[in-house]
């Protein structure tokens, strides 16, 4: 999470995005509902979308899927990448 405050510009910060941002992951953290899913859910997708820590992606290569594999995950990141920009709007916050 830390990365993503530390990629964007300072002229992108914008003080009602982040005040409902903070307040979004304070309630994440107060109790497991909506809130805390949705966070869980982020940290996993960042994490597996690392390639080095798809550990699947060795039995891929050995299988000749390597392309495919790779053509599927970034498609489907791209569809993540756009529902989570749609969850931003419609909730006012800065999720990455």
């Amino acid at each position: 999470m830390r990365s993503a405050f530390r990629s964007a510009q300072a002229h992108e910060f914008n003080p009602v995005k982040i005040a409902n941002t903070l307040r979004f992951l304070e309630r994440a953290s107060e109790y497991r509902g909506l809130e805390h899913k949705i966070v869980k859910n982020l940290l996993l997708a960042r994490y597996w979308e690392n390639p080095q820590n798809a550990k699947e992606s060795r039995l891929l290569k050995i299988l000749g899927l390597a392309r495919l594999e790779a053509r599927l995950r970034k498609n489907t990141y791209e569809h993540y990448n756009l529902t989570l920009e749609r969850l931003n709007e419609s909730l006012g916050t800065c999720l990455k």
